[in-house]
């Protein structure tokens, strides 16, 4: 094939798809790459409609597998690797670089090779954004790399922290060891915490530009801003020290302040080549193509070690041809909240990041592609260890299960939380301040003002209600009537604002409070148990009782700060010093109206205090509380019917990848009639009613599963979720003779594992801050 499907500048200001472009020479330093995922950015229209040529090639991100490599490229990529990055799209000195195509070529030494653990479109949203951080934080403002982190407490400003830059911008500058302050709209703000913001604020609230210089105690000299709009230059202008700093933008733009270097990056230069920006002639920067080889290096280590996460992408199914909605999307502003992906499983929220997916991947692509899997390689199935002791914290985490949302509560808030322009903040938002005739140009949010009084009265007001001629100008007693109106709503509006303002100050004021005791709580929950782990209490009494009268002190104060007093722990100390017992034994008590917990907490050669009996009830530390067993395993239960569903409709998953999971069921029925199962079962349990309409699947005992704790059936805490029809006792004798090979020995279901929990009195703790 010598000619392949592309995307490309028709006519001056308008894209459209091609079917017969050229498959790109392949350069010396280059790789040639087959796509599979490209990703849409701002920059992509802006080239369109302002910088770009008609005949050149459109898009940047992409992600995909080698076909061929230059003889000068350093790194040792080969063909059929899987492959992501950047290009120049709509470079009018090389027409033929850009990633709207089949076929594309990339600077083969500043691209990513494809971690097993992210999926072809997960990876087409980090070509720009990483490459830009690089840029930016690195060699710009000149941050401590992540292999060194700064060991000094620095604040680091992240304006636009939800955008696909900002996202990743939070996250290297928190490797680096800085403190991170962002901004955002509030319906985000766990999206940034998540990756590590350590303070957020609303971008819209007037006042979070002085609360940051004043929570920063005047010492904010970095600022990177990622929308780089004038009302966000004026922010970050407000934000930074007195003293001066450091301020960089994505686009031109400038603090005017002589004790503020202003910096302004265009991510191009980092392929180190010469292009056209418009009428202007940029030169080659070499040295940004050293820097960003280097940081390449960087970046994908920390890639490989699951320590960046990426912007969740919404994902299309219309291939190349809906690449030209997408932009158009993107121009006209109409998608910002909204995500799926290829396989039409809803993903989280996304914000300004777009991947269309190709349709016609070829039957090598294909093969290629049964590893882009949705949370785990289903082919990586080891052999256990002989001993999987280590194995049982990270079973047992509640953080591994979470808590999986109805479309109905994502409806909820989506309706609840409204959106602005502000929520749109692409990374290159406007060249030269030029604005689209096809999109309303960004604006500060405004407040409805009355009509200013004119000289003749309400004018505006008697034109409206005049009735022929029957209501005259200067009838004193219509006029008197419309004032008092008028004025009564002008009250109104005005109390309303400020009782809106004097509120979101006030939230945002709990907010940082509870931040800040959240961080407490986490230090001081981890520094104790270091301090029971190191063993240093076993010899010394007096510091276990300063440890317990630290703790003492510090849950009282945390229950203080906790307006919540549904919920209550009560700890109760009963001990004694006169000899070291075995084990420190404290009682936790957490009320629940079907559950009780009385769990003791072995923690070996522990001393116990003097005193002799300090019974108190505190609240739960911000961001940490007791998760009932019940409640764990119903997540358990929900997380494994996700994951087994996601598996089952994924058209990428061959049949055989799944044959260890579901081999045994295959026997039964093919994998369509399967996955209507699992959607049925997901259903039944999101909306928590029965499963109706599957009474001809039994329930199979398989390796005495079910059985291990007969007696918590009896105890009334047990709460059956197995099959209630009928049930095979032994379903090994349906099995063929080498699946029952792997299935011969003791199986544990979801009961017996509850059963194991409660015998062994496991306290189940989830917290947000971890």
């Amino acid at each position: 094939m010598s000619t392949q499907k592309a995307v490309i500048v028709t006519e001056p200001k308008t894209a459209g798809l091609v079917s017969s472009r050229a498959i790109p020479k392949l350069r010396d330093d280059y790789v040639l790459v087959k796509t599979v995922s490209v990703g849409l950015n701002p920059t992509d229209w802006k080239h369109t409609d302002y910088l770009s040529p008609p005949g050149v090639l459109l898009g940047c991100d992409y992600s995909g597998v080698v076909e061929a490599v230059g003889k000068d490229v350093k790194l040792p990529w080969k063909k059929g690797d899987r492959i992501c990055g950047s290009t120049h799209g709509g470079n009018a000195i090389e027409p033929e670089d850009g990633s709207f195509a089949e076929y594309i070529v990339v600077k083969g030494d500043v691209q990513f090779r494809i971690p097993e653990h992210l999926s072809f479109q997960e990876a087409a949203t980090l070509g720009v954004g990483i490459q830009t951080v690089g840029q930016a934080l690195y060699q710009t403002l000149g941050l401590a790399p992540p292999t060194q982190p700064i060991q000094k407490t620095t604040p680091i400003l992240i304006y636009g922290g939800s955008t696909a830059t900002g996202t990743l911008a939070i996250q290297f500058a928190k490797l680096s060891g800085y403190q991170v302050f962002t901004t955002c709209s509030p319906h985000n703000f766990d999206l940034v915490r998540g990756l590590g913001a350590d303070f957020v604020f609303d971008y819209n609230d007037p006042e979070s530009a002085s609360q940051i210089r004043k929570q920063t105690n005047n010492s904010l000299t970095l600022v990177m801003d990622c929308i780089s709009l004038p009302s966000s230059v004026d922010f970050s202008d407000q934000a930074l020290s007195t003293e001066g700093g450091a301020y960089l933008s994505l686009l031109p733009g400038k603090i005017d302040r002589g004790n503020v270097n202003n910096h302004s990056i265009l991510v191009y230069t980092t392929l180190g080549e010469a292009f056209n920006f418009g009428d202007m002639s940029l030169p080659a920067k070499p040295e940004d193509f050293e820097h960003a080889k280097k940081f390449t290096q960087v970046a994908q280590t920390l890639l490989d070690q699951g320590k960046i996460k990426v912007h969740p992408p919404k994902v299309g199914k219309d291939g190349l041809s809906g690449v030209l909605g997408g932009l158009e999307l993107l121009r006209t502003g109409k998608e910002t909240l909204v995500g799926f992906y290829y396989d039409r499983v809803l993903s989280p929220l996304t914000n300004d990041f777009f991947g269309f997916i190709s349709d016609d991947i070829s039957p090598v692509m294909e093969q290629q592609t049964q590893n882009d899997l949705p949370f785990f390689n289903w082919d990586d199935f080891s052999p256990l260890p002989g001993s999987v002791t280590s194995d049982i914290t990270s079973l047992l985490s509640t953080r591994s299960y979470p808590l999986l949302k109805s479309s109905n509560s994502q409806n909820a808030q989506s309706n609840t939380s409204s959106s602005s322009p502000g929520d749109f903040t692409p990374e290159f938002a406007s060249y030269f301040n030029q604005t689209s005739s096809k999109q309303a140009p960004l604006s500060e949010p405004t407040t409805t003002r009355p009509q200013k009084r004119q000289r003749n009265g309400y004018k505006t007001i008697a034109q409206a209600n005049d009735r022929g001629a029957r209501r005259e100008l200067g009838d004193s007693k219509i006029n008197s009537e419309e004032r008092r109106r008028l004025q009564l709503r002008v009250a109104q509006r005005a109390y309303r604002s400020r009782q809106q303002a004097t509120l979101d100050g006030l939230k945002n004021h709990i907010s940082t409070l509870e931040t800040s005791i959240e961080r407490m709580s986490s230090a001081m929950l981890s520094f104790s148990e270091k301090l029971v782990q190191s063993g240093l209490l076993r010899s010394n009494s007096a510091l276990t009782a300063e440890l317990r009268d630290t703790m003492t002190v510090f849950l009282n104060v945390a229950s203080q700060a906790n307006l919540d007093d549904e919920k209550s722990v009560s700890v109760d100390y009963n001990k004694t010093i006169d000899s070291p017992p075995a084990s420190y034994q404290p009682t936790i008590e957490h009320p629940s109206p079907n559950i009780p917990l009385h769990l003791p907490v072995d923690v070996t050669g522990l001393y116990t205090p003097t005193s002799a009996n300090l019974p108190y009830t505190v609240n739960d530390p911000p961001g940490t509380s007791i998760i009932g067993i019940s409640e764990f395993m119903e997540r358990l239960l929900l997380a494994a019917s996700h994951q087994g569903y996601l598996a089952l409709c994924n058209p990428s998953i061959s049949l055989n990848q799944l044959q260890r999971p579901f081999g045994f069921i295959f026997s039964m029925m093919n994998r369509e009639r399967l996955t209507s199962f699992f959607k049925a079962e997901l259903h039944a349990q999101l909306s928590q009613k029965p499963l109706d309409g599957w009474e001809g699947i039994p329930f199979f005992r398989l390796g005495g599963a079910g059985t291990h704790y007969p007696d918590q059936r009896s105890s009334g805490s047990f709460v059956p979720r197995h099959h209630r029809w009928d049930t095979v006792e032994d379903p090994l004798s349906l099995a063929t003779a080498n699946l029952r090979t792997q299935l011969e020995g003791d199986w544990f279901d979801l009961q017996d594992l509850e059963g194991y929990i409660r015998e062994k009195n496991v306290l189940l703790l989830t917290s947000a801050v971890l």
